[in-house]
């Protein structure tokens, strides 16, 4: 009849706008959840950020004590990690070809040829910096080049 289609016309009709209302809702819920969550990546990448430009000013730090000539014995892994970060702002290249003409450089040895090669310090500031003998500086200059890669 024509008072049922009406009727069910209606009742459709109502359940169409209730069903708008709903996503309406849950879209803004959705949109107030993502923006929070959101916010919240933001800021932990912030934070990221900031440790990296930490680490970086340090590393610049250590390298300014370098090119002063400033004695690297005392730093820990940590320090070597930060200045060799920064080093590969500067000098990306020497970075690179200390992993690709050599094998098998630890830390301190990667700190030797930055001071002597990059830094392009003389034998006798290395050895005040390092507190090395001549001896002992030679000795780990050839340990150091029986690591380099044939050309």
């Amino acid at each position: 009849s024509i008072e049922n289609r009406r009727v069910n016309a209606e009742l459709d009709y109502q359940k169409t706008k209730n069903s708008v209302v709903l996503y309406e809702r849950r879209i803004a819920e959705l949109q107030k959840s993502k923006t929070a969550e959101v916010s919240v990546l933001k800021d932990k990448n912030n934070k990221l950020k900031a440790k990296i430009q930490n680490n970086l000013q340090h590393g610049h730090d250590l390298y300014d004590q370098l090119v002063r000539g400033e004695s690297p014995i005392n730093w820990g892994d940590y320090d070597l990690l930060c200045l060799f970060d920064f080093v590969s702002t500067i000098g990306p290249e020497f970075i690179l070809s200390l992993d690709s003409d050599y094998t098998g450089l630890n830390n301190q040895q990667k700190l030797f040829l930055l001071v002597s090669d990059f830094l392009g310090k003389s034998d006798f500031e290395v050895c005040q910096m390092f507190g090395l003998e001549k001896q002992s500086f030679h000795n780990k200059r050839y340990r150091i080049a029986k690591k380099r890669i044939a050309a």
